[in-house]
């Protein structure tokens, strides 16, 4: 690859070639940014891993090239729907109109397997419906897995979410909230309907990973933090802050996770990355529906807490049985 700004110089062929050899960060960056062949800007972004990165693409002012390109990647269906109704291209709209049927094909299937109307009755996966994704046994109630939903190795922070959301987005406030406008104003999980535990449709765990995977309940969180079951330990993976947590059970001492410091998400800002982690479990809090249980940590403190607004983006890490 040529040094410094060569590579803008580059043909479309040779710039997508090029693309698929660099490693450095920084420089896919710039590509994404200003590379003159849309190709070789989708291929870094996708490289990259980014996804907040790839949905603000296709939101920008960039060409409509990029933006339809971009807008097949995302697998979001709240951000897709937006674009297919609001972008001032009508050849970007149809792609996202295109990528939204894809969504909604898939979000069903995953429904119909969950609800038992497939002849087969089973998911053909693997045998233990991990569909590939890692987890580690602790001789808990539920197997853990080893990343967050969003993440690439077991250090990265992964995507933020919303309580019963399964896309990530750029705005966590109750104006686009999907399961209502404010905390006076649900629409399900609300006092009226008395839903208490997220349904697969609204894990995103389950949605994302599919098979058996889905998100812990409250009570799967106490037994993760309970001192007679895990020893939490606060360190670092590959310079991301988090806490390591090892098994005490008989036979799987050498077993442990990471949960990254990943913060959580407050409107359209992060907050406490580094310092902080939020991780959703899949119980809404009985007396207050506007919130869910959730783990909360920081260097000093561990604990499960009711007081998670639904609305806020959180980290989430799935089990399974």
């Amino acid at each position: 690859m040529r040094s410094g700004l060569g590579w803008q110089s580059l043909n479309p062929v040779e710039a997508v070639a090029a693309v698929h050899s660099i490693e450095n960060r920084d420089l896919l960056f710039r590509i994404a940014y200003e590379a003159r062949n849309p190709e070789a800007r989708r291929l870094a972004l996708l490289k990259m891993g980014d996804k907040r990165l790839m949905e603000s693409f296709a939101q920008s002012n960039s060409s409509p090239i990029v933006r339809r390109r971009m807008v097949r990647e995302l697998d979001t269906i709240e951000l897709v729907g937006r674009i297919a109704e609001n972008d001032d291209d009508r050849s970007v709209r149809e792609s996202a109109d295109q990528r939204l049927s894809q969504l909604a094909a898939l979000r069903d299937e995953y429904v119909r397997k969950d609800t038992g109307s497939s002849n087969q009755g089973q998911e053909k996966s693997t045998a233990d419906g991990s569909n590939g994704h890692e987890y580690v046994d602790l001789g808990l109630s539920v197997k853990w897995a080893a990343m967050n939903v969003g993440a690439a190795r077991v250090s990265d922070h992964g995507c933020h979410y919303a309580w019963g959301e399964t896309g990530n987005k750029d705005d966590y406030t109750w104006g686009t909230y999907i399961h209502g406008t404010s905390a006076d104003d649900l629409s399900k999980y609300s006092y009226t309907d008395q839903g208490i535990t997220l349904q697969a449709v609204d894990d995103v765990a389950h949605m994302n990973w599919g098979g058996a995977w889905r998100m812990p309940t409250g009570t799967e969180w106490e037994e993760l933090c309970d001192k007679c079951c895990c020893s939490w330990e606060w360190t670092s993976l590959e310079g991301t802050p988090g806490y390591r947590i090892t098994s005490k059970k008989a036979g799987f001492t050498d077993k442990s996770i990471f949960l990254p410091a990943a913060g959580y998400y407050r409107g359209c800002s992060i907050e406490g990355a580094e310092s902080s982690g939020y991780y959703w479990s899949s119980t809404r809090n009985k007396p207050f529906a506007d919130r869910a249980l959730c783990l909360y940590f920081i260097p000093t403190f561990i604990g499960i807490g009711n007081n998670g607004f639904r609305n806020g983006g959180f980290s989430v890490r799935p089990v399974i049985k």
